[in-house]
């Protein structure tokens, strides 16, 4: 089985495209745990509609929501998703696939997103980016869309809550002791460029770039976002 764990806040414009779009899958053998930090909007009324099991939490944090909803997982592969992906009707099959290969342990999909030429183009690129390092054996995935065995995931103890910021990289870095980090180019997504607008498009993605590159070089990450995160 798959888990799906999303973790939201304020999320009730986009939630439900992410969930009818698991809904729609050619693979059936998974269950959806969205974990709310108490939002105030309908987030939690949608989730209710499709998932599994809904979690509400007092604190917020979107570590805090995918290590509860690992906590209360059933399957063996963990995937957790933003509240605003829609994935391709092949993507839970292709997931599993990648899975099935040895000495697999965390796998990605590949991001692309909709909006304007230069949203587009910069997921793209960074799908390309993280798809190039995965085969160089060196991942560092983004925790929009990202799946790890749940065995390895509780070996290295969940996602580090005291991060703000590159948490999704760190939990890769350790992943890859256990085994191979992939991406894999069939199992598509799409996100909403929400971020790089809220951010302003230069200065999201300068961001981006500067705080991957402090974090390999110094290990240092960003305690905010230029704007607040949602999820």
């Amino acid at each position: 089985m798959i888990s799906i764990i999303i973790p939201t806040y304020m999320e009730e414009k986009y939630i439900e495209k992410t969930l009818k779009s698991i809904k729609a899958q050619d693979y059936t053998d998974y269950e959806i745990i969205v974990a709310d930090s108490s939002s105030s909007d309908r987030t939690v009324e949608i989730a209710r509609k499709y998932a599994d099991n809904v979690i509400v939490s007092k604190n917020r944090g979107v570590s805090l929501g995918r290590n509860l909803g690992a906590e209360n997982a059933n399957g063996n592969i963990l995937l957790f998703l933003d509240a605003d992906i829609v994935l391709r009707k092949n993507f839970l099959s292709e997931i599993k696939k990648a899975f099935e290969r040895k000495k697999i342990v965390c796998v990605s999909g590949y991001v692309k997103s909709y909006g304007n030429h230069a949203h587009r183009f910069i997921f793209r690129s960074m799908s390309e980016i993280l798809y190039f390092l995965s085969k160089i054996r060196k991942p560092s995935f983004s925790g929009m869309c990202f799946s790890i065995k749940k065995d390895i995931f509780n070996k290295i103890g969940g996602f580090d809550e005291n991060l703000q910021t590159t948490e999704d990289w760190k939990m890769t870095k350790y992943a890859r002791k256990y085994g191979r980090c992939v991406l894999v180019r069939k199992a598509k997504c799409v996100t909403s460029p929400r971020r790089l607008i809220g951010m302003g498009t230069i200065k999201g993605t300068s961001f981006h770039i500067i705080n991957y590159i402090q974090n390999k070089m110094f290990g240092k990450a960003a305690d905010v976002y230029s704007i607040e995160r949602e999820g």
